[in-house]
């Protein structure tokens, strides 16, 4: 392949496309796993894609090294590459694909050795040579599979001949190989100077794969800048969002940012009004408040319609922080709306349930004014305690009722009746033989409990009779209203 000037023009974006290359692996493309991993490991992203054209041209040697020093023996590592195996392209010329190709085969290795160094082959040719002829020889060395997928991928990441690229989309037959190639081209356009030079009508043979392929560009464009001033973080996150033409795309890639810039995030939400999903909300809150508490909080209250966050921003808060996030609230109580208040006081109601603080969790709920969300909230601490109760139960129905009954227990007198309950329902014969033995030394304000249960069991079996005997042993008047309620409920439908 003799190259022409264009080529070699082209030949000045290899610096970076090189470096990129370096960290691709069997299987798939590793950038994209790699962004991935920092991001739920809580760790910056951009540093592998930090540099821009001119860096791409001028960047030092020595950064070069360290970062493919730093892969390498990540690989290793991973028992992905062997050193020994390993070829160098650097002083191939452009028409010396073949002779390049070839050298890779005879450097031997594993399977994996061997692709590695085609793909630096495929990366290093496909910006100065035919994209048509590289891929007539990948898919005639390798058949369908991984092997034939990562170079593709390689392929399609280092050309940008579009015209070409288009015309070597269409001779693939596999779906997986359209999906590298698609992977390809998400790695090569993040590297563009600025998003306003993607025309969106070249992709057009992609069909409806093209969305995917800008959002991934998009995501690996903004996490160039994650180790850039903030300025230029922010600018890129909103030129990235722009550039999305509907809401459902603009919202899908804000949950794909939210681990590399979440305040801008939270900024394009709220400036283009609109919400997260929960699991995804949720994530975004993470990162904002395990960045900056304060900061995240400040936000949120500012915001026009934030106080629908404050019960899961206080949340998110309070696992990092017992204390601050109460402080913040008094602190802030003058200034605050009752929405917002009541809906902090949530937050902080629901996660004391979550850590088994009932008595706490009821005593936040006391303070809410709002009927409803009252009913609401007491409703999920309720639930949660009664499942909590069912585990224990379930685990050991003994030990878990005995240390209710000795006051050994978070939970208050009125649960022994959940609890037996749930053992009656499971082991009845068992929980009758555990009373006879005990029933003489229960205290009676906790055995009328256990009577409640008993008469529930009885109400269900249609045994009325006994049902109103274990009623007479109740002496709290709510319980005792509620069991005889259930008894007289169904004496009417069975016509007694």
């Amino acid at each position: 392949m003799r190259g022409t000037a264009e080529q070699k023009k082209r030949m000045k974006r290899m610096g970076f496309v090189l470096i990129v290359l370096l960290l691709t692996i069997c299987g798939g493309i590793v950038l994209t796993s790699w962004i991935q991993d920092r991001k739920e490991a809580g760790r910056p992203t951009g540093t592998a894609v930090s540099m821009g054209a001119k860096d791409r041209i001028n960047a030092s040697e020595a950064r070069r090294g360290s970062r493919s020093a730093h892969d390498k023996e990540e690989h290793r590592k991973r028992g992905k590459i062997d050193e020994n195996h390993r070829i160098s392209i650097t002083t191939f010329k452009s028409d010396e694909f073949d002779a390049a190709w070839a050298e890779a085969i005879r450097a031997g290795g594993t399977e994996v050795d061997r692709v590695y160094n085609l793909s630096l082959v495929v990366g290093r040719m496909s910006q100065i040579g035919d994209p048509g002829q590289i891929l007539e020889k990948i898919i005639g060395q390798f058949g369908p599979g991984k092997s034939r997928c990562h170079l593709i991928g390689s392929l399609f990441m280092g050309s940008d001949r579009i015209d070409a690229l288009k015309v070597a989309y269409g001779k693939l037959e596999f779906s997986d190989e359209k999906t590298a190639a698609c992977s390809g081209l998400s790695h090569g356009l993040c590297m563009v100077d600025s998003l306003d030079l993607i025309d969106r009508t070249k992709y057009a043979f992609l069909g409806s794969r093209f969305d995917d392929v800008l959002e991934k560009a998009l995501e690996l464009y903004v996490a160039r800048f994650q180790s850039k001033p903030a300025d230029e973080l922010s600018s890129a996150v909103r030129k990235a969002v722009d550039l999305q033409t509907t809401v459902e795309s603009k919202r899908n890639l804000l949950s794909k940012l939210v681990g590399i810039a979440p305040f801008d995030c939270w900024e394009q939400l709220v400036g283009n009004n609109l919400e997260l999903a929960g699991p995804e909300r949720e994530a975004l809150l993470a990162q904002m408040f395990g960045r900056d508490a304060g900061r995240a909080m400040d936000r949120i209250a500012a915001a026009e319609g934030g106080e629908k966050y404050f019960s899961s921003a206080f949340q998110q808060w309070l696992a990092n922080d017992a204390s601050k996030p109460i402080e913040w609230l008094e602190a802030h109580k003058q200034s605050l709306s009752l929405a917002q208040k009541e809906n902090a006081i949530q937050g902080i109601a629901e996660y004391s349930a979550r850590q088994g603080d009932w008595g706490v969790a009821r005593q936040w709920v006391e303070q809410i004014t709002d009927p409803e969300l009252r009913r609401v909230v007491e409703g999920r601490v309720w639930s949660r305690e009664r499942d909590i109760i069912r585990r224990e139960v379930t685990k050991n129905p003994v030990s878990a009722i005995e240390s209710m009954m000795a006051g050994g227990s978070s939970h208050q007198d009125y649960w022994i009746e959940e609890a037996v309950a749930t053992w009656v329902a499971k082991e009845p014969t068992k929980v009758q033989e555990w009373y006879q033995q005990n029933w003489k030394s229960l205290p009676a304000t906790k055995s009328q409990y256990v009577a409640a249960a008993f008469a529930g069991q009885a109400v269900k079996q249609g045994d009325l009779a006994t049902a109103r005997q274990w009623a007479t042993y109740i002496q709290n008047p709510k319980t005792k209203q509620r069991i005889e309620a259930g008894i007289a409920s169904a004496e009417g439908k069975s016509g007694n």
